[in-house]
């Protein structure tokens, strides 16, 4: 006996690993899963070894959970903080830590809290009066599905982990589902298997609602703590830098591409505004416009040199930083110093662009929401918003007409670091449509010229954003490149569905960015540029030779569970249908339901036997089970069945289906716990031939035709 107990404590235990060690592959620290492995183990140790010792059960539970709450209050609460708010913020505090997760106390409080309380609530039912095997399976499948969730259904895309814990599942079922006998566990092996068989045409469903493209996301459901940020926006001080070409800003080693250091989404009409919202990198971030189906990886190292503001720049939208602490901004994926402090702090960083091909460009389209922050002009000047439907002409497409306005501010004007800065309504003016001689007419920084495309593209229709960095630099010689006060410019991008940010070059003599020209407009002579989609360079994971298209959609889990799911859908719809005749059917319809319930049961009947006698044979086999001691309810049931074919207008069906059900009760309670949930949806009943069902209502009645009422 002890030994049992032992094997069922053992099997629990191997029921939670799966869930735990899912539970710690987010993590930053491969320990983390089995640390909540333990103290699962814990629990389970202390709960057993209370109730041993002549405790309460719920007294050695409630001790437990008081203590869980307290560990988990101390292990995880700031200075000052109430108990209350700090078990409430715990799982909030958990989704919003960025990914990998740091293994910190604070962060590792709530997984353990709700690992062990998992583990309570099985361990005070193996030990109480009314203990099964199904609490146990409960408790696994919990662990597991929270495990799923924490990592965004990105953890177990190939479902490794569920499928041990489906095998645990049933080896343990198959373990304990009889005496110890070869004939008895054969039989619990069996079983075990047609059990399983439901549960593994299930799986591809659960893994549809936990894989990578259609998992359930729980970061939706919480707000990340921001940082905010009020700080200007570095754009005026292009000019600054322009007039120092000679100041080394930056030192860079890596992937040859330009590099941003804030993307500027606001204007107001007088400047531009830098984002104030910067979150924990790696935290979820649902702001952001989708990318497109084509990317780059870009990395680079980067050592700030002589760079002022807390912003760090990155070679495309931030995707990973080490060496720093830094933050990110949730919009555009621009980053900037924890600390504020940027002077010769060097880091790594991976960002991603969007690289579309030149083919897709052509027939790109605007979206149709969630872009109007980006066409968004308060009191445009009826002269700009006259110049931008010049600007952009006769053009039939999206990017036609973007690439028209690139060409027309750029025009015959001069790029010029000595030009009057800013970036206001009337500086644009004077820009576009100043005549020759006028201060800041026809000649202006990068500043002018991507202001004034962002504004005509808005005014067109193109959503739009402005972003300042610089060029990639000039080589050294060493694999570095050193990047100059020269270099630092501001270009326009525009979204485009299905295609992402697409970058553009207005400023003359700065063609970083050099986009197709369409055919009708394609120069003679194109000019030398650094493309937008750098070349492939061949090494897997070292830079623009990464492309990580984003994932297809996926049906197939929902096709190979859905079949199941229908099956087991029409099945229980027979069943009911099935119940709705027999109780219309009045006494032989309650019968025909015990013999179906029989049937279920595995009683081998002989259907050609007098009800009254099969009645009795199902009694015996209820036994003391019987929902009322004493009561002979299966008997009772086949005797007005057999009564109705001689006297169908005197019998009374009163009470007859209640007592039906009651043996059908009783008889559920003969089978094992894990067949019992299979009772309403097994097709034996419907597969009994019509012989059986008509001899076995029509034994006392000497093949007289049923009574149908």
């Amino acid at each position: 006996m002890r030994s049992a107990a032992v094997a069922k404590h053992v099997w629990v235990l191997l029921l939670l690993l799966p869930g735990c060690l899912l539970l710690g592959v987010p993590w930053a620290e491969g320990w983390v899963g089995l640390a909540a492995w333990g103290a699962a183990a814990l629990v389970l140790a202390l709960v057993g070894l209370g109730v041993r010792a002549g405790i309460s059960r719920w007294a050695v539970v409630s001790v437990i959970a008081l203590l869980l709450l307290l560990g988990g209050y101390l292990l995880s609460a700031p200075a000052g903080t109430p108990f209350s708010r700090t078990l409430s913020d715990a799982l909030p505090r958990l989704l919003t830590a960025p990914v990998p997760i740091p293994a910190t106390l604070p962060l590792l409080a709530p997984v353990l809290l709700v690992v062990g309380l998992v583990a309570l609530g099985v361990g005070a039912r193996m030990h109480g009066p009314r203990a099964d095997s199904v609490t146990p399976v409960f408790g696994g499948v919990l662990t597991y599905l929270g495990a799923a969730l924490l990592g965004s259904g990105r953890t177990d895309e190939l479902g490794g982990y569920a499928l041990a814990l489906l095998v645990v599942i049933v080896g343990g079922w198959a373990a304990m589902s009889g005496p110890p006998d070869r004939r008895a566990a054969a039989r619990g092996v069996r079983n075990s298997l047609l059990l399983a068989l439901p549960l593994l045409a299930m799986l591809p469903f659960v893994a549809g609602f936990v894989s990578r493209d259609q998992a359930y996301e729980p970061r939706k459901l919480v707000t990340p703590p921001v940082v905010h940020l009020d700080v200007p926006s570095p754009l005026p001080q292009l000019a600054a830098w322009n007039r120092t070409p000679t100041t080394e800003l930056l030192r860079v080693q890596g992937d040859r591409y330009p590099l941003r250091l804030v993307t500027l989404t606001e204007y107001t009409g007088a400047a531009w505004r830098a984002g104030t919202s910067y979150r924990e990198f790696g935290s979820y971030q649902p702001e952001r416009l989708p990318h497109g189906p084509r990317q780059v990886v870009l990395q680079a190292r980067i050592r700030v040199r002589a760079l002022t503001g807390p912003w760090l720049p990155s070679p495309g939208a931030a995707a990973g930083v080490e060496g720093t602490h830094a933050l990110v901004e949730p919009i555009s994926g621009g980053l900037i110093a924890a600390d504020g402090h940027t002077t010769d702090v060097q880091y790594d960083v991976s960002g991603l662009v969007d690289a579309p091909e030149d083919a897709v460009l052509t027939s790109a389209m605007p979206p149709r929401r969630g872009a109007e922050r980006y066409l968004k002009l308060d009191n445009l000047p009826q002269s700009l918003a006259a110049y931008a439907q010049v600007a952009a002409g006769d053009a039939d497409t999206p990017f036609t007409r973007a690439k028209a306005i690139e060409r027309s501010v750029q025009g015959g004007r001069e790029l010029n670091p000595k030009a009057i800065g800013g970036s206001s309504y009337a500086r644009i003016e004077s820009f576009l449509l100043g005549k020759d001689g006028t201060a800041g007419a026809q000649e202006g920084t990068s500043e002018q010229f991507a202001t004034a495309f962002v504004l005509l593209a808005r005014q067109s229709g193109l959503p739009s954003r402005l972003v300042v960095g610089f060029q990639p630099g000039t080589d050294l010689g060493d694999g570095t490149r050193s990047v100059r006060g020269r270099d630092a410019f501001a270009w326009p991008e525009v979204y485009f569905e299905n295609v992402g940010w697409v970058p553009f070059s207005p400023t003359p003599s700065v063609a970083s960015f050099k986009q197709p020209d369409p055919p009708e407009t394609r120069p003679d002579k194109p000019r030398p540029s650094i493309s937008a989609t750098p070349e492939p360079s061949g090494k897997k994971g070292t830079g623009p030779g990464v492309v990580a298209p984003e994932p297809e959609t996926s049906y197939w889990p929902w096709v190979a569970g859905g079949v199941p799911l229908l099956l087991f859908l029409g099945l229980a719809l027979a069943r009911m249908l099935r119940r709705a005749r027999h109780r219309r059917a009045g006494a032989p319809g309650a019968w025909r339901e015990v013999l179906d319930a029989a049937v279920l049961t595995g009683i081998d009947g002989e259907w050609n036997r007098p009800a009254p006698d099969l009645g009795a044979r199902i009694d015996d086999r209820i036994g003391d089970r019987r929902v009322e001691p004493g009561a002979r309810t299966a008997t009772e049931v086949a005797r007005r069945a057999e009564r109705s074919r001689f006297a169908p207008d005197i019998i009374e069906d009163a009470g007859l289906w209640e007592l039906a059900r009651r043996t059908s009760r009783g008889l559920r309670r003969q089978v094992p716990w894990w067949r019992r949930w299979w009772w309403n949806l097994s097709p034996r009943p419907l597969l009994r031939s019509r012989r059986e069902r008509v001899s076995a209502t029509d034994s006392a009645a000497s093949k007289t035709p049923a009574h149908r009422p």
